[in-house]
């Protein structure tokens, strides 16, 4: 599901196409969350095109900056699941890693990977409930967002060693790990496609740092 980049960005004129106003749209009373049609348009029209591309019938549910955990969506998203066959939707409960150094931690404070992280973790929080009433299932652990776009090194090894850890404790199976691998070039035509954010991101040199990490890790098994 992608709300604030791509071609279906501007889905209606009182859509938000940012994380922050859609936070605050979700702050309103229900009665008065004018953006709930356009929310929905937008989320048939993307489903139906996927269906389309790929013949799958029943639906994973995943949102481009995380944006299906924002409430007003999730809430939009979960009005509809029975008619759309959603069966799935990805949360972001995520175990904080052990063993690293300040400078890590230093690191993910001023590139916004820690705020990002609390939001999310409340937003996951306050989601699971809401899944599970719906019988809507979701997956076990997670990893990913703390260093999110650098996910290489001592980071990546530390979050793999804590989901790992969480899921063990928990009797659970995998978890799933965000990472944003990519060859060189990755970023050619997004921005000409409306994802003017992801095309600076993807022409970052982490993309490529983050491919050859998750090369190694699985070389080592």
């Amino acid at each position: 599901l992608c709300l604030t980049e791509g071609p279906d960005r501007s889905s209606g004129p009182d859509l938000p196409t940012s994380f922050g106003p859609l936070l605050l749209a979700s702050l309103l009373p229900p009665q008065h969350q004018r953006i709930r049609p356009q929310l929905e348009q937008s989320i048939r029209r993307q489903i139906k095109r996927y269906r389309e591309l790929t013949g799958e019938t029943r639906i994973r549910l995943d949102g481009h900056q995380h944006i299906h955990l924002v409430p007003v969506v999730l809430t939009t998203v979960l009005s509809l699941a029975e008619e759309l066959q959603i069966d799935w939707i990805r949360t972001t409960a995520e175990p904080l890693p052990t063993d690293l150094p300040w400078r890590d931690w230093v690191a993910t404070v001023r590139s916004g990977g820690l705020l990002k992280w609390i939001i999310l973790q409340v937003l996951s929080a306050l989601a699971l409930p809401k899944l599970l009433a719906h019988g809507i299932g979701t997956n076990t652990a997670f990893a990913g967002v703390l260093f999110t776009g650098r996910m290489a090194g001592l980071p990546l090894t530390r979050s793999l060693d804590a989901l790992a850890t969480t899921n063990r404790r928990r009797g659970l199976g995998p978890g799933l790990l965000l990472a944003h691998p990519a060859a060189e070039g990755s970023s050619d035509g997004l921005k000409h496609d409306g994802f003017d954010l992801s095309s600076v991101f993807f022409a970052s040199p982490w993309r490529q740092e983050e491919w050859q990490a998750l090369k190694a890790h699985a070389r080592r098994g």
